[in-house]
Parts: C-alpha cells; structure tokens; sequence
C-alpha cells in the first residue's frame, strides 16, 4: 500500500492527471509517431494524410487526435467516427469522442458516450484518495490515503488500490477530456463536479468552465476556493487565469500560494488562449 500511495503522490505532483494515465497504461510503441517523424514535421502534414496513417487501427496516438482537432478539417469526422468504434481503451475513446465533438459532428453517438462517462463519474463521487497537507512544505513528505477515501471505500466494499487507481487518474482524466470538448451540454456536468469530494475532478471541471468562457463561471470557481485548503484551492484557482476579471485577479492574489509560477500561468494563459484552457486531452504538440 505504501509503494502505491508513494508512485501516486509523486506522479500526481510531477504529471497532469491524464499523463498519469498514459504512464500507467503503458502505451505500446505503435501508439506514438515513429520516433524519426517529429513533432514538428507531423504538424506539416494535411489532417487526410495524419489520418490515414494514424487512424487506421488501435492504439490511436493521443497528440495525433489532438492535431487533428486543433487543425479543425471536418473531412477526417469518418476516420476519427471508425477509431472510436475500434478503440479498445476508455480514456483512448473518449479523446476521440472529445476530438469529434470538438469538429461539430453531429452523430450523437460519441456525446452520448462522454456524458454517459460523466454521469458514471457523478454517482461514484470517488473522494480524493491521497490526504492533502494544510501547508505546501509538507507536500510530499507523507504518503497516506484521506479519511475521506478510506470512509467511501469502506462504505462501497470497494478494493482500495482499484478506488485509489479510479479517483486518483482514471476520473480526473475523464473530466479534463470532457472540460476538453468545449461543449455547451457539458454545463451541467462541469457545475455539479466542482461539489465533488475530488480536488483533481474539480480543477479540470474549473477549466472546462474556462473553456465555455463565460464571466458567470468565475464565482462558483471563486466559492470552491473559499471552501477548500489552501493547497487544493491554489490547484483549482489556476482556472481563473483564463477570466480577465477584476474578480478572477482578487481570487488568484488570495489563492494562489506559488507565486513566482504566476507569471508563466499568465503567459500560457494568453499564449494558449480560453479555448485551450483545458488542453487538448493529454495536452497539445508544442511548436
């Protein structure tokens, strides 16, 4: 138990949530590019060439997905429609469904999925399992499940590595491809999520309101600060980066306890755009 609290505490620290993921999964070397094809020169390529060679069976690359929405070409909506009809993984799947979303395909099938996640993540309302320290120089000193996670387990017969392993990355992961997707319906959804027991299911839920970008989003983000710790609320306060309010810059002044990371959170902030506040699920290729 020791072994896996300590990987956990020092990946959630280390990596985003969903990079957790893509360690844990351990994803084969026919799901990456070939290592001799660059980031760079992939994003020379047209989204119909990106698919044909990419899309074709699974694993799908994440950052080739990723590409493929941010370049916005419609004409692949079929390809990405038969990867996530073959996808074999469930956070691979829904990225794809994020991606189509994102595209505007008006299949309903791959937002039926997503919501269907979102519902499933709801109703678990998996605690944070690893204990949050009061103050920032303890973090990391200690490995140890929160008594809010061993009272919900406990109560759900669950296996404690399993729950561990689901509200610690598969859930936050799922929730930071939904905050991804940049669709309206999803309001609901991202609203209820910031009441859940879960500092990592709150903070993508804070940035997928970022992403809808509307100012009316900055208090409910601004009432979860004031109610959490100060090393939670200094997570989820970074989603008000992307709110150019006089009230987001109070919140971020009282919250944020790095400050000497607020002036790089600003210029990705400005550099990446609200659209982007989520990331691509699993992040964007960097220029």
């Amino acid at each position: 138990m020791k072994t896996f609290l300590a990987a956990f505490m020092l990946l959630s620290t280390l990596l985003s949530i969903s990079e957790v993921h893509l360690c844990a999964q351990s994803i084969s070397k026919e799901s990456s590019p070939e290592p001799e094809t660059s980031i760079q020169e992939l994003r020379k390529w047209p989204a119909h060439k990106l698919a044909e060679k990419y899309l074709a069976s699974p694993p799908v690359p994440p950052m080739i997905v990723n590409r493929l929405r941010e370049m916005g070409d419609r004409s692949v909506i079929p390809q990405l429609r038969r990867a996530f009809s073959l996808a074999n993984d469930d956070i691979e799947k829904q990225i794809i469904a994020a991606a189509l979303i994102g595209l505007g395909d008006r299949d309903d099938v791959s937002y039926q999925y997503l919501k269907q996640r979102a519902q499933d993540l709801l109703k678990r309302a998996i605690p944070t399992p690893m204990d949050i320290p009061k103050t920032g120089k303890d973090w990391g000193k200690t490995a140890k499940f929160s008594p809010d996670f061993l009272d919900w387990v406990r109560t759900h017969g669950a296996n404690v590595n399993d729950a561990g392993y689901q509200g610690q990355v598969l859930d936050p992961a799922t929730m930071k491809v939904i905050a991804s997707a940049g669709d309206s319906r999803f309001e609901p959804v991202l609203l209820r999520a910031l009441r859940l027991p879960n500092v990592f299911i709150i903070a993508n839920a804070a940035k997928g309101l970022a992403v809808l970008h509307d100012e009316k989003y900055v208090r409910p983000i601004v009432e979860v600060c004031e109610t959490s710790k100060p090393l939670e609320a200094d997570i989820i306060v970074q989603a008000l980066f992307y709110f150019d309010t006089p009230e987001a810059n109070s919140a971020i002044e009282r919250f944020l306890l790095s400050k000497e990371i607020e002036g790089p959170l600003r210029l990705e902030a400005k550099k990446n755009g609200w659209r982007f506040a989520a990331g691509l699920a699993f992040g964007t290729p960097d220029e």
